[in-house]
């Protein structure tokens, strides 16, 4: 059963936090386990925010002429963001929360795998990424239609039957989690591919994962190239330079494969 808090008036400054339990069994939680809990929620909010800034930069960069200083600031600050991006992923590894390490991004151009105009479902409790998701997956030929309410997001596809070919969610969302919703999408539309966003590919988040039928993690920040391939696969097609999906920060983790025990 999932372990009650005393009142936090009670705690003894410089001690572990006590929980109990409904069948009376007493457990500490350690300094440690609140340092780990504090790095999830700080990489979370700082995957959103960084998301927003290399998408949209992505977007600018194929919006502007090659040559020029407005293209030369752009790169700037996409390469500021993906400095920040693998600091983010080393936070994770030693948090713990990702086995990944982090990785070089200066690697040559990709081919985006594109879509045939299927219709996409976006979740995610942030307006802003929402309607950054949808531009991409505009610019990659897909029908995007977001969502900020994974409830809102659920009845809509018991409504419309049939409409939607993949699901990309987020995990982490007010009211239902992303896992829980792709738990319902299992249950009325198992047909429907699922794809988890998290800035946080824990143990726990994968074994979630796993469970309720997702077909892919992508860890946040993202980019065209990562959500293009990763729709490719759901929808059973071959993504041009593929290869099989690996635990890093920006790109995916595949579920379904044994996910390692929560330390």
């Amino acid at each position: 059963m999932t372990p009650r808090s005393l009142d936090a008036n009670n705690r003894t400054p410089g001690r572990p936090t006590i929980q109990q339990s409904e069948g009376g069994y007493v457990q500490p939680s350690s300094p440690s386990a609140d340092s780990r809990n504090l790095t999830e929620e700080i990489a979370h909010d700082l995957n959103n925010m960084l998301g927003a800034i290399l998408g949209y930069g992505e977007l600018a960069q194929g919006a502007v002429p090659d040559d020029g200083p407005l293209r030369r600031y752009i790169e700037n600050i996409m390469a500021a963001g993906l400095r920040a991006k693998t600091s983010i992923g080393r936070l994770l590894e030693a948090g713990r929360f990702d086995d990944a390490a982090a990785n070089d991004f200066d690697s040559p151009t990709k081919t985006i795998a594109r879509g045939c105009g299927e219709a996409i479902m976006i979740v995610d409790d942030e307006p802003m990424l929402v309607s950054l998701t949808e531009e991409m997956l505009a610019g990659l030929g897909y029908e995007p239609v977001g969502y900020t309410c994974p409830l809102a997001a659920l009845q809509a596809l018991r409504t419309d039957l049939g409409r939607f070919s993949a699901i990309l969610t987020d995990e982490t969302m007010p009211g239902m989690k992303g896992s829980q919703l792709a738990e319902h999408v299992g249950g009325c539309h198992a047909d429907v591919p699922v794809i988890l966003m998290t800035g946080y590919a824990s143990p726990t988040v994968i074994a979630r994962a796993t469970a309720a039928g997702v077909r892919e993690i992508l860890s946040k920040p993202l980019q065209s190239f990562d959500i293009g391939r990763a729709l490719s696969r759901a929808l059973g097609n071959t993504p041009p330079n593929d290869g099989p999906p690996v635990a890093e920060v920006g790109t995916s983790t595949p579920v379904g494969s044994g996910a390692p025990e929560e330390p």
